[in-house]
């Protein structure tokens, strides 16, 4: 008796996933306009604490530049597997709770 509520947690719990994913992907790729959005704010930081890691031994500017050029296209990279991994825990909670 106790499965049934906990099967319906994680099927609600996994599709509230899934749309908190699908909504940062579309605010951070469809959206014409600036709209902050948590997750992919998120992502961000993690990558440019790990950037600011290699920084630490770049003396000049232009070490710096050279660095940081890649920032933003490895942290856009580095979105889509963050949410795809995102999606398959929403969809493994939604197919275990629909059982």
């Amino acid at each position: 008796m106790i499965w049934i509520p906990l099967r319906a947690a994680a099927f609600i719990l996994g599709l509230a996933l899934f749309a908190v994913t699908l909504a940062s992907a579309i605010r951070t790729f469809v959206l014409p306009r600036n709209a902050t959005d948590w997750l992919t704010r998120s992502v961000f930081l993690a990558i440019r604490s790990i950037f600011d890691l290699r920084l630490r031994g770049a003396t000049t500017y232009a070490q710096r530049d050279r660095i940081m050029a890649f920032y933003a296209p490895v942290t856009v990279l580095a979105l889509l597997p963050t949410w795809l991994i995102l999606v398959w825990i929403a969809y493994a909670g939604m197919f275990g709770g629909r059982r």
